[in-house]
Formats: structure tokens, C-alpha cells, sequence
């Protein structure tokens, strides 16, 4: 029987061998290996007190108004990345992957106490008959350790000698580069959420007839790169030019 460690490993292979013209390839697969065999070890323990239900589930349900029941029209939506039910009881969680470039602390770990995406997940799982109890956020954190260059000493460092010295890092500091963050799911933060996304519905329309749209320059360079769009809202560009 193939082991989830054994699994993940061949899936890293899997993947940058269907997609061949991928960006330092080499270098990705020792990163993503020596990640994944530390967070192996760190986690295999806790691994084994859940019952998974369900992989990268997607989830549709209605958007609308719980005080007033009123409906908006549209259709929510979300791809959950795990559910897990408590082998030992009834709890049902939902579990969803962080991937970090910043040291773990409390603060950004509070932060995720008012992320709306675990309550979208909770909402749309709702509306499918299941009740969630809580979220796990388990989150990574990536180094940014790179292989040595060459010296005048000693040759460039290989990159099966970069992935053995990326999993040492890892091992040695696993609190460091681990964590898991279990966040309750509140009945009234439910509510409000559901009732924010029916109101967000609300401007989507008032956009629609009126044609003028609300910007929001915080989410231009989300994810490390500039939305594709960008040139739409500085004025750059415009939809007529060919460019679209």
C-alpha cells in the first residue's frame, strides 16, 4: 500500500512532468520535497485522529438575505480543500492549506479568526446539509534558502544536496514552518457573513444599471503580480484599444 507520503511525492512528479515548461522546475521539485517530508513527519500523528469525507469538494448554494430571506439570484460557490469528521465523534471540520513566505506568529494567526473564506465554506456546506463545527487553517511556511553558488572552494550545489539541506531546515525548527490553527465556527458570524454576500450582490447590481464600478486598489497586486486588469483602472488602456 502506497503510503500519503509516498502518494505526494509522486504527485509532485506527476505534475511538473505534465507540465514540462514549467519555470525552474528542478528547483521546485526540491523545495516542494523537502517541505513536503518534514510536514510528513510533523503531522502524521495528527493525521490519524480524522476521518476524511471529502477532497477538494466543490460547493454551490444560494446567496441571500437569512433575516429577511430574501434571495439575491446568484449562486455562491467554493472548492473546500478537505472535510474531516473526528474518528473518536461527531465533529466535522473543514481544512484549507496556507501557503506562507513570512514567519508564523500569533498575530497573523488571529488574523485568520475573520477570514471570510472559512465561513464560505461553512455557509456553502449548509446549504448542502452539512453542519461544520470548525475550520482548520494549516499553514506552511516556505524558506527562502537557494542553492549555494559555486566558489573558487567548492562546485555549485547540486540540487539533490539543496533538497537534503532544505529538509534539515525544515526538521530543525518544525514550529517554525508548521502550524495548525483550529478557528470554531460562530452561528452569528455565519449569519453576517451570509448577509454581507447578499449585500455585495446588491452593488454588483447598482454596478450593473448605473455602469460604474467600485475599484478596489488593495487586490491590485495580490498573489505577487499585478492584476491583469490594471491598466483598465489607471486608464492606461481601454476596452476598445484591441488589447482585449
Amino acid at each position: 500500500m502506497v503510503s500519503p507520503l509516498e502518494a505526494g511525492l509522486a504527485g509532485i512528479d506527476e505534475y511538473l512532468s505534465a507540465n514540462k515548461g514549467y519555470r525552474d522546475a528542478g528547483l521546485v521539485r526540491a523545495r516542494c520535497r523537502a517541505m513536503l517530508k518534514v510536514y510528513d513527519r510533523v503531522w502524521e500523528k495528527d493525521n490519524e485522529k480524522y476521518e476524511v469525507l471529502s477532497v477538494e469538494k466543490l460547493l454551490l448554494g444560494p446567496i441571500k438575505n437569512i433575516d429577511s430571506g430574501k434571495d439575491s439570484g446568484y449562486i455562491g460557490g467554493g472548492k473546500e480543500d478537505l472535510r474531516l469528521k473526528l474518528k473518536d465523534g461527531y465533529k466535522v471540520s473543514i481544512l484549507d492549506h496556507k501557503n506562507l513566505s513570512y514567519e508564523i506568529d500569533d498575530d497573523k494567526l488571529e488574523h485568520l479568526l475573520i477570514d471570510t473564506q472559512l465561513n464560505h465554506y461553512a455557509l456553502m456546506n449548509h446549504y448542502n446539509g452539512v453542519r461544520v463545527d470548525s475550520a482548520i487553517y494549516d499553514v506552511l511556511v516556505k524558506t527562502l534558502h537557494r542553492p549555494k553558488k559555486a566558489t573558487k572552494a567548492q562546485p555549485e550545489e547540486s540540487l539533490e544536496a539543496f533538497e537534503e539541506r532544505l529538509t534539515a531546515v525544515y526538521a530543525e525548527q518544525p514550529r517554525k514552518y508548521f502550524a495548525r490553527k483550529e478557528i470554531p465556527i460562530f452561528k452569528t458570524h455565519l449569519i453576517g457573513y451570509a448577509n454581507d454576500l447578499y449585500d455585495w450582490t446588491r452593488l454588483l447590481d447598482s454596478a450593473k444599471q448605473s455602469g460604474k464600478h467600485l475599484k478596489n486598489p488593495g487586490a491590485c497586486f495580490e498573489y505577487n503580480r499585478p492584476c491583469r486588469y490594471l491598466g483598465l483602472c489607471t486608464g492606461r488602456s481601454e476596452v476598445a484599444d484591441g488589447s482585449w
